[in-house]
């Protein structure tokens, strides 16, 4: 990617874009842009070794190819960089181009699994879309792709920020319940089922959903599972050394456990349960004929 600020050479598709802005700026005030981007490329880099540059090269490949087999006839599409492009839509409004977005991403995420099964667990496909206001693209700094690109990134830049802070107040505010059953004829605590309580974060949850792509909204929704997990953990930590029979039911999402690399985390926070909990979860659910608390 070039460094921000620079400029490339006119590209053969500058006038293709000075036309669509002029036509869309007949009917519209704005034009809608989008920018995908293959992240965690970096992270496999050392462990491929000599195949790196042939697997980086065909990713990127795949992912242009996948990109130019779902645009439009006037669609104008920008290589950036091996891991980032721009598209400038010719008919979709925002709410379209968003979904049209999400299915690039999610179907060229799946061409890359397919053919290149070791980037699996650790590339994305990042997409972003903007309805950008054509007067925002005036100017005689370089050529009109280079200010609407710089646009699409100062946009997205401050979209990922709204994201964080939305996750922060998500996994600041979010709490967990617990729900004992009390056994009268034993005198002990049966049962104690984890509850998640969004109520207090429900708003911002619907906010985050509004701009978060799929991977963040599951990244978030995993460091929650884990977040509830670590609580009923303490809890159970708590009732174990006063009475040695509490069980707890925690809840998890299914896209936690569905994707490998946020099941990875969640199981290895599960693998931190000391021993002695299972031997206590198993010893009360042969007392109990087989009935699983755990």
């Amino acid at each position: 990617m070039a460094p921000p600020g620079s400029m490339r050479p006119p590209a053969p598709d500058d006038d293709r874009l000075e036309d669509l802005i002029s036509r869309q700026g007949e009917t519209s005030q704005s034009v809608v842009a989008g920018s995908f981007e293959l992240v965690g490329l970096d992270e496999i880099k050392e462990a491929l070794g000599a195949r790196w540059p042939d697997l980086a090269a065909r990713a990127s490949d795949l992912a242009e190819q996948g990109i130019r087999r779902r645009l439009a006839d006037r669609d104008i599409l920008q290589v950036l960089s091996e891991t980032e492009f721009s598209i400038c839509f010719a008919r979709l409004d925002r709410k379209a181009a968003v979904e049209r977005a999400k299915q690039i991403s999610r179907e060229i995420k799946q061409e890359i699994f397919a053919e290149l099964p070791e980037f699996s667990s650790s590339v994305t496909v990042k997409q972003y879309v903007a309805e950008i206001e054509i007067k925002n693209l005036a100017g005689d700094t370089g050529s009109l792709a280079d200010r609407l690109v710089l646009t699409l990134r100062r946009m997205r830049l401050e979209a990922d920020r709204a994201i964080l802070n939305y996750r922060r107040l998500l996994l600041k505010d979010f709490q967990v319940l617990f729900a004992p059953l009390w056994d009268p004829e034993r005198a002990i605590v049966d049962l104690n089922r984890c509850v998640l309580d969004l109520s207090l974060g429900c708003t911002t949850l619907s906010q985050f959903q509004a701009i978060a792509d799929p991977d963040q909204m599951v990244d978030t929704l995993a460091d929650m599972d884990c977040l509830a997990l670590t609580r009923a953990l303490e809890v159970l930590h708590r009732y174990g050394k006063a009475s040695n029979v509490a069980a707890i039911l925690v809840p998890v999402g299914y896209q936690t456990l569905a994707r490998s690399s946020t099941r990875r985390e969640y199981l290895k926070l599960l693998s931190s349960v000391p021993d002695v909990y299972f031997a206590l979860c198993e010893a009360r659910s042969h007392e109990r004929a087989g009935a699983s608390q755990c």
